[in-house]
């Protein structure tokens, strides 16, 4: 069958038209694309704001939100601005009445639809930049330069996912190492090299800037202190962050002037701070002596961090994976030392999930399985549930005998044991020497 003209003419006249069709729908696409990868920036900078200033750190009952605020609203009038709390805060804020300033209540509400307790619902751009209590914008420009180091970061091979500008305060943001565990229900702060030009944590008062669905991806993005859940999520996932050289003035007037508001921030905040741990599940915060008193308001030793979680240790058996059992000095509580004090059994301070001095390795063994006695001496043959054995430094140093052995070898008494006989490799049984004591001592 020949093709005749009008069928060829036909067919020009469709293809010339799905081409066209084609090219408009591209030419729409074009714009969007473009300002997804970056290349017209000046054309986005023009089209509106691309941060979004939000400001969750502060305290109800003394603040300088409103002044917060109107100082970046001065700067950029269409500058979106976003004031989270988790209720309603009382005495109210007097914020400006514009469509671009809100106000986000992150608890749930019966009257209030779900996306209202969604903080991602209130933004709308491309960056988010957390700006604490007490910051003021009193030059134009400091955010978008924050916006175009980001950028450049994240066309480096290892860039930061973050960026920071500290805050002219009394304690401005200093750079720290911060290495999170999960496996060990750890967290390890400590000094970062000085010359680096990336760290993994901060410590102190600044703004920090980061992508909208990096924040809105982490599990708790607006937990308070925000500061420490951010960077605890932020360094577990290999995220790092660059002090940069802007710094944002502080207020004239800060918050917290009196002796009275600063104690109760204080402790509100270590309140906070401990829910936090409890909330991601980690159960011992150290630092080294070169990293300062450890981040976040309030925050005490090691060992009490440790101590206000060790009531979370039932997440042991709810976790996925269990961890070893030569992992327990992460798992350690801080009440070591008040349970040394007492002179308590290494088998009494792990039922009031405490430790005694001289813990070394964790105790992997079930009841004994079999028992052979003779005079004063009693070998256990133990029978061990977990993967992982304790080693021969359990069993090296003197030990109170457990609970178990004192019916079977030692009497109803009060008596001291002592190991003798330990295997190096993996020890099975443990000879213990009974004798009396007249007071048990801590092992």
């Amino acid at each position: 069958m020949r093709l005749t003209r009008c069928q060829a003419a036909l067919a020009a006249a469709i293809t010339v038209n799905l081409l066209v069709l084609f090219y408009v729908s591209w030419l729409q696409q074009q714009p969007r694309s473009a300002r997804t990868r970056g290349p017209r920036r000046g054309a986005a900078a023009a089209a509106g704001p691309q941060v979004t200033v939000l400001v969750r750190e502060f305290e109800a009952f003394d603040h300088a939100v409103p002044e917060l605020v109107d100082s970046f609203l001065q700067q950029d009038p269409a500058q979106p601005v976003v004031v989270a709390a988790d209720a309603l805060p009382y005495p109210p804020l007097a914020l400006p009445r514009l469509p671009n300033v809100r106000l986000a209540l992150l608890q749930p509400a019966l009257d209030r639809p779900a996306a209202a307790s969604r903080p991602e619902t209130y933004v709308a751009t491309e960056f988010v930049a957390l700006v604490p209590d007490g910051a003021r914008a009193e030059s134009p420009g400091r955010l978008e330069r924050m916006a175009e180091a980001l950028r450049a970061e994240a066309l480096r091979a290892g860039g930061a996912r973050l960026v920071a500008a500290p805050v002219a305060s009394a304690n401005p943001a200093r750079c720290l190492a911060l290495n999170v565990s999960l496996r060990e229900w750890t967290a390890r702060y400590g000094p970062a090299p000085p010359s680096a030009p990336r760290c993994d944590a901060l410590d102190g008062d600044a703004v920090v800037l980061l992508r909208a669905r990096d924040l809105f991806n982490l599990s708790a993005p607006l937990a308070r202190p925000v500061g420490t859940g951010l960077f605890l999520q932020a360094a577990l996932r290999g995220w790092a962050v660059r002090l940069l050289d802007v710094t944002f003035p502080a207020a004239r007037q800060p918050p917290l002037a009196t002796a009275h508001a600063r104690w109760k921030a204080e402790r509100e905040g270590r309140a906070r701070r401990a829910a936090l741990l409890r909330a991601l599940g980690v159960r011992l915060v150290s630092w080294e002596a070169a990293a300062g008193p450890g981040p976040g308001p309030g925050a005490a030793s090691s060992g009490s961090a440790a101590a206000r979680t060790r009531r979370a240790a039932s997440g042991r058996w709810r976790a996925t994976r269990r961890p070893t059992c030569t992992r327990a000095a992460g798992r350690r509580p801080a009440a070591c030392a008040r349970c040394a004090r007492r002179r308590a059994t290494w088998w009494a301070c792990w039922r009031r999930r405490a430790c005694a001095t001289g813990w070394r390795e964790a105790r992997c063994w079930a009841r004994p399985a079999t028992a052979t006695s003779s005079p004063g001496t009693t070998t256990w043959t133990w029978a061990s549930t977990w993967r992982t054995w304790a080693t021969a430094s359990s069993c090296g140093a003197p030990r109170r005998a457990p609970w178990w052995t004192s019916a079977a070898s030692c009497g109803r008494r009060r008596w001291r044991a002592t190991s003798s006989a330990c295997s190096t490799a993996r020890p099975t049984t443990c000879t213990w020497t009974c004798g009396p004591s007249t007071r048990a001592t801590a092992s």
